[in-house]
């Protein structure tokens, strides 16, 4: 388990990162687009899907411990999302972000296993 220090941390990235996916889902279509110019993004939606679901799932392990909770419930919260959009101006569900999602946790599983054999092999970074 990660230390308090660390662990507020985590928690503080990890609340930051959950806004910043859900907002991202749950813009309308003009708004989506707005930002992605604002910033330069271009096409970036399923790069974004794929990368936040990992993320989103990495962090979650490191912070509940129980790591089957957490791929589970990012995948029920990708699942929501893309129902939703059918009534977000601008949006609609897609079977394939919602599979890029999916994926996305798998890399964050993965992730996970390989950090917690990291840590482990160095007992001063985990305490």
């Amino acid at each position: 388990m990660p230390s308090r220090a660390s662990r507020s941390w985590i928690t503080g990235v990890a609340v930051f990162s959950l806004a910043a996916f859900m907002l991202g889902g749950m813009l309308p279509g003009d708004g989506r687009d707005a930002v992605k110019a604002w910033f330069s993004l271009g096409d970036i939606e399923s790069i974004a899907h794929f990368l936040f679901s990992a993320w989103l799932v990495l962090l979650g392990c490191l912070l509940v411990g129980r790591h089957w909770v957490v791929p589970g419930a990012v995948i029920i919260l990708g699942a929501l999302i893309e129902m939703i959009q059918v009534w977000i101006p601008g949006r609609s569900a897609s079977l394939s972000d919602f599979l890029i999602d999916v994926a996305g946790v798998a890399l964050g599983c993965i992730l996970y296993v390989l950090l917690r054999r990291f840590l482990r092999t160095d007992q001063s970074v985990i305490h």
